[in-house]
């Protein structure tokens, strides 16, 4: 499996459970796989994703479909002809275009101005949506760097004629914070957690929700001090793991804090039902 359809099922798996810390390859397989078996190579982490995507109820065919849906002419045609466009749509959106559709580049600009955008030709720190239609190049890539919003160009319609709106924006550690905060404060007050975590803007996240949550404190790894370490796969072999076990320091890999937090989350929503 190529690492684009890779990529796609991710995306989908991202709609579908929205409040992971991670969704690299190896965290995702990490946090469906609670025995931790980490397959060695791409080709076998590309084919546990698929498992992971296809239990719930996610195909390869579906993720395409869903990424890169073109119009036939005839709705093209239908469509343009129209002048039901909900204005404001896209009100404070800079818009950049990518990959190929019935529509001409200059078509799409034209809509996306009178729904209130801002259009630009390539994708910066100004961009905050990226519209995709089939066979994407190098934007796609670089928007999935920044953590940019990435629609297909059928929702790009949808939100055009008033049958969906855009997510209201709200960052992604404060959707976790949301989330967990609550958990996070009752469990993990007061406590120091050491973070081994191989991704510098994956590790400042999860230190800006617990700041954000509760006050623990966010530490490097002493094993006189540290109360729990939370690590990712990468470093399933390294020393520290070897040290804070043999000091009884509670151990948790990214995908089993993420797992503990959504059922001690559930559980706090019942308690509050």
């Amino acid at each position: 499996m190529s690492k684009d359809r890779v990529n796609d099922l991710i995306s989908l798996i991202h709609k579908q459970q929205p409040n992971l810390f991670s969704y690299d390859v190896v965290d995702l397989i990490d946090f469906y796989n609670s025995e931790r078996n980490l397959p060695r190579n791409n080709e076998e982490r590309y084919d546990a994703v698929f498992e992971i995507a296809e239990s719930l109820g996610i195909s390869e065919e579906a993720a395409t479909v869903k990424r890169y849906t073109d119009f036939n002419e005839e709705k093209r045609k239908t469509f343009y002809r129209r002048s039901e466009i909900t204005y404001g749509a896209f009100s404070g959106r800079n818009i950049v275009f990518t990959g190929k559709g019935p529509f001409v580049r200059g078509e799409l600009m034209s809509l996306a101005r009178r729904a209130g955008a801002e259009i630009s030709s390539a994708v910066s720190s100004r961009t905050n949506l990226l519209v995709v239609g089939s066979k994407p190049g190098s934007k796609l890539r670089k928007a999935k760097r920044l953590n940019m919003d990435i629609i297909t160009i059928e929702e790009f319609f949808n939100i055009l004629e008033g049958k969906s709106a855009l997510a209201e924006d709200i960052s992604e550690i404060d959707k976790l914070v949301e989330v967990y905060g609550e958990v996070l404060e009752r469990n993990y007050n007061n406590k120091n957690i050491s973070i081994l975590i191989k991704d510098d803007k994956l590790k400042s996240k999860i230190c800006k929700v617990f700041s954000s949550s509760c006050k623990a404190q966010i530490i490097d790894f002493d094993h006189k001090k540290t109360d729990i370490l939370i690590y990712q796969l990468y470093y399933e072999n390294n020393s520290l793991l070897q040290i804070a076990e043999d000091n009884n320091i509670q151990i948790m890999s990214l995908g089993e804090f993420n797992r503990n937090l959504m059922q001690l989350s559930d559980t706090c929503v019942k308690i509050r039902k």
